[in-house]
C-alpha cells in the first residue's frame, strides 16, 4: 500500500520522522549553547532553584539569571549538610522544616535534593545548559556557591 507518492511503507515514514526529530533536537541544543556563549542568557524550562531569568529572551543581555537570595540559602544549606555526611532524606526534611520549597512550590524530597547536588558546577558559576551538551558553557550568572571551595564528591547514594 502506498501512503503518499514518495512513501512506500510505514517503515520509511517512521525512519523519516525519527531523522527529523534528531535534526530538531540538534538545532535546539546548538541554539541554547550559542545563546549562552553570545549573550550570556539562558533559554531553558522553568528555571533552576536559586535563580530567576531577568528580562526577555532573544535580546542581548536579557534573560540572564539573577540570584534569589532565599532560594540560594536553601542551595547553600543542601551542600553544607551533604558535606557533613547527612542523608538526602534528612536534608529534605530539614529544608521543609525551615520552610523552604522547591521551584514549583512543593516540599522537598530526596529526589529534589539530589537534583540540586547534581548541578554543583552550575551553582559554582559554570553554566551547564542541559546534560546532553558535553562539558559546560560558561554563562553570565553569579555563583551561589564559592568557586574556591573544592568540588564535592560525585553523588552516588540516593538515601
Amino acid at each position: 500500500m502506498k501512503l503518499a507518492f514518495w512513501v512506500e511503507s510505514i517503515d520509511e515514514l517512521a525512519a523519516f520522522a525519527e531523522y527529523e526529530r534528531a535534526v530538531i533536537a540538534t538545532r535546539t541544543k546548538t541554539g541554547r549553547r550559542e545563546s549562552v556563549r553570545k549573550n550570556g542568557t539562558f533559554a531553558v524550562g522553568h528555571g533552576v532553584l536559586g535563580y530567576r531569568p531577568e528580562g526577555q529572551r532573544g535580546n542581548p543581555g536579557k534573560g540572564a539569571l539573577k540570584v534569589i537570595e532565599r532560594e540560594a540559602e536553601a542551595v547553600r544549606l543542601i551542600f553544607a549538610m551533604r558535606d557533613q555526611g547527612i542523608t538526602l532524606q534528612k536534608i529534605a526534611g530539614e529544608l521543609n522544616a525551615q520552610g523552604f520549597r522547591t521551584k514549583a512550590g512543593a516540599e522537598f524530597s530526596h529526589v529534589q535534593v539530589l537534583r540540586v547536588l547534581n548541578r554543583e558546577a552550575f551553582y559554582r558559576g559554570q553554566g551547564v545548559i542541559t546534560r546532553s551538551i558535553e562539558g559546560g558553557v560558561v554563562g553570565a550568572h553569579c555563583a551561589v556557591l564559592s568557586r574556591k571551595q573544592k568540588l564535592g564528591a560525585i553523588v552516588q547514594q540516593t538515601s
